[in-house]
């Protein structure tokens, strides 16, 4: 009978502990990215260039706005300027998503080996304190 028992109980326990880690309201506090690290340009296993985008500075008292902050889109913007075998490109994306989930960004710029990415420039922006008539603009690139 007690060897019956004993998964029973730990069973139980296991599942108290996930309720209790995993279920319960977090007292954690939005945060707001004020600053990024330099972007990282490297090749991926396959030959790809990609660039990664780390947050390197938040500010954890963000005030009244933090519901605005913990929003899984429209937060964070960037502005990606560059040339892929000399064609000039140009990427505007919305980061938040990314950086929420993996606590970084990351695009490919280019596929396979023989592409060459070049003259890079990044522009960072935030999507809720700065108007949209200030968001850079693809234009702004060329």
């Amino acid at each position: 009978m007690r060897k019956q028992l004993f998964p029973f109980t730990m069973r139980l326990f296991i599942i108290a502990a996930f309720l209790f880690c995993f279920c319960m309201p977090s007292q954690t506090h939005a945060q707001k990215i004020v600053k990024f690290a330099q972007y990282k340009l490297y090749k991926s296993n396959t030959g790809s260039t990609k660039i990664k985008i780390e947050p390197l500075a938040r500010m954890k008292n963000v005030g009244k706005d933090e519901s605005k902050y913990e929003k899984s889109f429209g937060v964070y913007g960037v502005l990606i300027c560059y040339s892929l075998n000399g064609e000039r490109k140009a990427k505007r994306q919305d980061m938040t998503s990314k950086l929420k989930q993996k606590g970084y960004f990351e695009l490919t710029l280019a596929f396979g080996n023989k592409a060459k990415v070049s003259g890079v420039s990044v522009s960072y922006f935030n999507m809720i304190d700065e108007p949209k008539s200030s968001w850079p603009k693809k234009g702004d690139c060329f």
